[in-house]
């Protein structure tokens, strides 16, 4: 990962809204528990949930403000176990 940026904070939410004249952000329904029942010797199983990740990320290299500071990101979900999900 870049050293330009760092990960401040995430949020699991089912949508988002612009407020175009503030440009203010509104979370809406944030998602703070997912749970499914799985049948016994189902294996893997693929939910189709809408969600969206809402992310504030911190630039820390300020030496070249003019230039854009840009990153890989990849999410991984963990289920309660540790195990990964995807």
């Amino acid at each position: 990962m870049s050293k330009k940026v760092k990960h401040v904070w995430s949020i699991l939410s089912k949508t988002s809204a612009i407020d175009y004249q503030s440009n203010d952000l509104t979370i809406i329904q944030v998602i703070d528990e997912l749970t499914a029942q799985i049948p016994e010797g189902e294996g893997n199983i693929s939910i189709n949930f809408p969600m969206q990740l809402t992310s504030l990320w911190k630039r820390v290299d300020t030496d070249d403000i003019k230039t854009d500071a840009q990153c890989d990101v990849r999410v991984d979900f963990i289920d309660p176990t540790g195990k990964k999900m995807n």
